[in-house]
């Protein structure tokens, strides 16, 4: 059960920054909306994943693991089916700077949207794990 709670939490906290990273993801309903966002995510990332990743393993290989970063913007396109609150579509990263790394302007479309949501998911769920183990 605590591994539930942890879990629901963790995702609806990188659903919550999702929103205030991109303007091209939007969710309305206030907490709920992100409850249920986080029941599912952990629902679908301990279900549906596995399957996914089993069904595509060729893929993965040929790719060495990359193809995840797809199944998991499926999985997130599933999310934005399912809860009608929650939307991702596409938006123009404005970039930015620091200590001289930069990130230019870039214009993405709805399916690089999904993607780049995916990556931002994975990498926040893997440092807030890490962070508090």
């Amino acid at each position: 059960m605590r591994f539930l709670l942890k879990n629901i939490s963790l995702y609806a906290l990188s659903l919550f920054s999702l929103e205030i990273l991109f303007s091209g993801v939007s969710i309305r309903g206030g907490t709920m909306t992100y409850v249920i966002g986080g029941i599912l995510l952990t629902l679908f990332f301990y279900t549906i994943k596995p399957l996914l990743q089993l069904f595509t393993l060729p893929l993965q290989f040929a790719t060495l693991g990359l193809f995840t970063v797809i199944v998991n913007a499926f999985i997130l396109y599933i999310l934005t089916v399912l809860v009608p609150n929650i939307t991702i579509t596409g938006f123009t990263f404005q970039g930015f700077s620091l200590l001289g790394f930069i990130i230019p302007k870039i214009t993405l479309n709805a399916f690089f949207a999904y993607i780049l949501c995916a990556v931002v998911i994975s990498c926040l769920t893997t440092f807030i794990n890490w962070l508090f183990e």
